[in-house]
């Protein structure tokens, strides 16, 4: 049984996230198209993903469909480790460090 509720929770979230997906992309005030478009995914993406999950506790952070799937833990921390890299790219003109590596390059 209890397989079968996080079965549904993990159902739940998918669809959850699709239903509140936004219909157009529009760019914030002050950015300039391109980049008002990429934060515009970014906060829609952060909003959505906060939204589903929020409320899982770690069992249903870790679970598993099957042994080829990826745990939503996983997923998340994944990108978590792509926002870190672009921002160090983007805004410091570098990769990861050392220290940095460590950390997220497991992740990516």
């Amino acid at each position: 049984m209890k397989k079968r509720t996080l079965y549904l929770v993990f159902l739940t979230v998918c669809f959850s996230s699709t239903l509140h997906a936004q219909n157009t992309i529009e760019a914030p005030k002050g950015y300039s198209t391109q980049i008002g478009n990429m934060v515009s995914m970014l906060e829609d993406l952060k909003a959505r993903l906060t939204a589903g999950v929020v409320n899982l506790n770690q069992n249903e952070v870790d679970f598993l469909l099957d042994d080829d799937a990826n745990r939503m833990g996983a997923m998340i921390l994944h990108l978590a480790a792509t926002e870190k890299y672009y921002q160090l790219y983007t805004f410091e003109n570098r990769s990861l460090n050392k220290d940095e590596n460590e950390t997220w390059l497991m992740p990516l």
